[in-house]
């Protein structure tokens, strides 16, 4: 069978998917050729649905940006795929009559328009946080395609496909493992999250720390704080973590009335823990040592702060009274009074010491 030249392309490009950085689009064209396909696209999708990666082949731009934009929601193969277990084929020629897909939207909006008579689907990962699937389409629907999809060839190459996928699962398992064990030495946790804050991946001991003591929370799959200007904080870090040349970022979660605050680092994932292109941060979780020097940064994280605010309430928290903060920072009175305002306003205090203790439940 190895002789048969389209195969064996196919199959060269799926023995490379355990490489950091693998082929897919060398795969989808190989699954053209093999199968019988004028585009592919392999996508996946988080718990809740929203696109995670979409490598596509041979697919019109301008399709492809019109489903990114309005048609991720809508595609008639999601409900279809949902418990569908890896190494199920899809056809949307089976499993939907003439009459059904005239009067669907995505079919008549969108596959008609882009010349997607057939979609015939191949289920990669049907996990708790991710889905994902191998999409070919076609302008004319396949003939027999049950018995087509079940040939020796086509089975040959899904083996393969399912088995270099396996490999590359089991190598971010025992990676994970590893990293696991090291952080937890240092009394530290570790999860992998989306670019969204939805978790990919959870250590023991990070599920603990979310779970009972830290005010950060698992929340409907992603990373949750009851505070919104800490949401938004945690919103704004994950995107900045999260784009292209990024360098590792922290950030301080404040504690609230029954849990501890926590401190996170982010970094991107290595290449091996994706399964595509999907942006993967690495994140190390730890409650803060109170022995260590409050860090101004993180306090302008943790509560929204200005530099100079930051300032002022690490020379609350030293002791230092506002005339001498002014001076140290040579600026007047009245200037140090006004960030001190900003600071009660921006942290729900009315007292000094209430600054203080809220600095220190973080620190």
């Amino acid at each position: 069978m190895l002789e048969d030249p389209v195969l064996r392309r196919a199959l060269d490009a799926v023995h490379h998917l355990t490489d950091p950085e693998p082929p897919w689009l060398g795969v989808l064209e190989g699954a053209c050729g093999l199968i019988g396909g004028e585009s592919a696209t392999f996508i996946m999708v988080d718990a809740g649905g929203q696109l995670l990666s979409a490598q596509q082949w041979n697919v019109d731009p301008e399709a492809e940006r019109v489903y990114r934009e309005h048609y991720v929601q809508q595609d008639i193969i999601t409900p279809k795929a949902l418990g569908a277990a890896p190494g199920t084929w899809l056809d949307t020629a089976e499993f939907f009559d003439a009459g059904e897909l005239s009067g669907n939207a995505y079919y008549a909006d969108y596959m008609l328009r882009y010349g997607m008579r057939q979609m015939l689907s191949y289920q990669i990962e049907d996990g708790p946080h991710r889905r994902g699937g191998l999409t070919l389409q076609r302008s004319r629907p396949l003939q027999r395609t049950r018995s087509h999809l079940d040939s020796e060839r086509v089975r040959h190459f899904t083996h393969a496909l399912q088995s270099a996928l396996a490999r590359r699962r089991e190598y971010a398992e025992g990676w994970l493992a590893t990293a696991e064990s090291a952080f937890e030495a240092f009394g530290e946790a570790m999860l992998l999250v989306n670019a969204t804050g939805t978790v990919q991946h959870v250590s023991a001991h990070a599920a603990e720390l979310l779970s009972h003591r830290s005010a950060l929370r698992v929340h409907q799959g992603r990373l949750w704080h009851p505070a919104a200007r800490a949401r938004d904080a945690l919103a704004a870090t994950l995107a900045r973590a999260s784009a292209p040349g990024s360098a590792p970022t922290r950030l301080l979660m404040p504690a609230d009335r029954d849990s501890l605050a926590c401190g996170l680092q982010f970094t991107k994932a290595q290449a091996h823990l994706r399964v595509a292109n999907e942006p993967l941060l690495l994140v190390r979780l730890h409650l803060p040592d109170r022995a260590q020097p409050l860090d101004a940064e993180l306090l302008r994280g943790a509560f929204g702060l200005t530099p100079a605010e930051a300032r002022v309430l690490v020379a609350l928290v030293e002791g230092q009274t506002l005339k001498q903060h002014a001076a140290a920072q040579a600026v007047s009175i009245n200037t140090v009074r006004t960030q001190l305002a900003a600071l009660m306003d921006k942290m729900g205090c009315q007292r000094q010491i209430d600054l203080v203790r809220m600095a220190l439940s973080v620190a």
